[in-house]
């Protein structure tokens, strides 16, 4: 069992309420795409998938990336990094 004392330090509740954000985000986005790609865009829900899996191999590959990045230059600078990043891919997809 989790202690539920351990939500009472800021830092800890911080990084749980972020992984929560990131992994609904996430699933919301695969979620979305993969429906506009069925039903806008005509693909079999098969293709679809072949479509997305670059992203979601990506994800995988870049967690433990970005955890290696954390621990060399800060979580601050990561993660500023990282929205930035998923700003212009946003940007430049549309």
């Amino acid at each position: 069992m989790i202690d539920m004392r351990l939500f009472t330090h800021r830092i800890i509740l911080s990084g749980v309420v972020m992984a929560m954000t990131a992994m609904i985000t996430l699933v919301g986005f695969e979620l979305l795409m993969a429906q506009e790609l069925q039903f806008v865009h005509g693909l079999s829900p098969y293709e679809a998938g072949v479509f997305m899996l670059p992203v979601m191999v990506a994800s995988g590959f870049s967690g433990p990336i970005a955890g290696a990045l954390v621990s060399r230059l800060g979580l601050r600078l990561v993660a500023t990094g990282g929205m930035a990043l998923s700003a212009l891919s946003f940007m430049a997809w549309r």
